[in-house]
């Protein structure tokens, strides 16, 4: 049941994505903060090299949600 929850706020989450809304990119960040700290405890306690890769990608997440094209999209930025 908790896997259908999340699912079904991952669509919530993607669809204000897509569509601009303002609450969506402060959600992602937050949720790619706290799984990045998940995978860094998960790496120090299991060493399974495994969870690099999603610092990685949440990482890459975090970077393009600053830059100033997302920005403009969500209108955090003036032209």
């Amino acid at each position: 049941m908790t896997l259908v929850g999340l699912g079904i706020a991952s669509l919530v989450v993607s669809w204000g994505l897509l569509k601009g809304k303002g609450w969506a990119p402060i959600i992602t960040l937050m949720i790619s903060i706290i799984a990045i700290i998940f995978a860094i405890i998960s790496l120090l306690g299991s060493q399974d090299l495994i969870h690099i890769i999603s610092v990685i990608i949440y990482g890459v997440i975090i970077y393009y949600m600053f830059t100033d094209k997302v920005k403009l999209f969500f209108g955090k930025v003036k032209e």
